[in-house]
């Protein structure tokens, strides 16, 4: 058997500090790196100044923290119904996303030695391409506007940078719907007429297959209008959380493509290899090897059913939800 990759500290540090820079906490991630920083002491205990280098190396990038930031307070917007305010956001700090002009590609990442490299693409989960992503927001905004009833936060909100007002995205709608009168038949007008301009948007997609599935789309979508109050009508699917938060993922995940980034944080990979490789193995009924031959400091993720540590046995199912009990329930 091939001898294993020894679990350092240094490898563990690295995989939690990508995952909460991945995940957009950006506070936390500095806290860690801060606190987590190998500490070098004198003879006497004292400690020892890093040099630059070796500051450096433990560091986790302002620039990418600064990143993560931005991208949180994108996904914030989203999950809290603010479309306008979070386009504006990435029209002035993530240009590529939502521009008709981005390469299918993001631009070459020069990859510092020791770094991992640019992104694959068969790794991306979402679509990154720019007039459907676009669509989606403009779908969601339409869906926030034609509410009646608002939804509680999903998340602790965050106070956003400064940025353009939403008057300056174009189509931006009210969010709130005027109770009756000239308001409403205004409001129910400015609708429709977003409903008109989404089609358009609609028809200029140059794959037929889409601009099916998004005519389907935004048919289905449009019936919100038929009903005072859509949150009881049998379109309020549409208004649940899980519409916000579908769309919040699709722009992130092209929010890190186009930083060059991957979509997909390095425990994710892990999680997903580890699945794929005990999948196989059991599927194929690969037989354990002797505890006494299993290089020290590796742990099988699947406890043994025989104590016997003499005697080989069949892999055993791999289900990733036995460390989750969230996942189980």
């Amino acid at each position: 058997m091939a001898s294993a990759l020894p679990v350092t500290g240094h490898l563990l540090r690295s995989l939690i500090l990508d995952y909460l820079t991945h995940n957009a906490y950006a506070d936390t991630a500095r806290a860690f790196s801060d606190e987590s920083r190998v500490r070098h002491l004198d003879a006497d205990g004292d400690d020892v100044t890093p040099t630059a280098d070796e500051a450096d190396s433990g560091k986790v990038s302002e620039d990418l923290l600064a990143q993560a930031q931005l991208r949180r307070e994108v996904r914030t917007c989203i999950l809290t119904g603010r479309v306008d305010d979070a386009i504006a956001l990435l029209n002035a700090n993530f240009p590529a996303v939502l521009d008709r002009n981005s390469p299918d590609q993001p631009p070459p990442v020069e990859s510092p030695p020791g770094k991992p490299p640019p992104p694959i693409r068969t790794l991306v989960p979402y679509t990154v391409d720019p007039t459907r992503l676009y669509l989606e927001l403009r779908i969601l905004a339409f869906i926030e506007a034609s509410r009646t009833v608002p939804l509680e936060p999903a998340t602790p909100t965050i106070a956003p940078t400064p940025t353009p007002e939403a008057e300056s995205v174009p189509n931006a709608l009210p969010t709130s719907t005027p109770a009756n009168g000239k308001n409403a038949d205004a409001h129910l007008m400015a609708l429709l007429n977003h409903v008109y301009e989404i089609g358009k948007l609609v028809k200029e997609l140059p794959d037929p297959d889409d601009r099916r599935d998004y005519e389907e789309e935004l048919g289905r979508v449009s019936l919100l209008l038929a009903h005072k109050v859509p949150e009881a009508s049998p379109v309020a699917r549409y208004l649940k959380q899980e519409r916000r938060e579908d769309v919040a993922k699709q722009i992130d995940c092209a929010m890190l493509y186009r930083a060059g980034l991957s979509p997909v944080s390095k425990l994710e990979l892990c999680a997903r290899q580890t699945c794929g490789v005990w999948g196989y193995m059991s599927e194929h009924s690969y037989q354990l090897p002797a505890t006494a031959k299993i290089p020290e400091g590796l742990r099988l993720p699947i406890a043994r059913r025989t104590r016997d540590i003499d005697d080989n046995e069949p892999v055993a199912p791999f289900r990733i939800s036995q460390f989750f009990p969230s996942l189980s329930a």
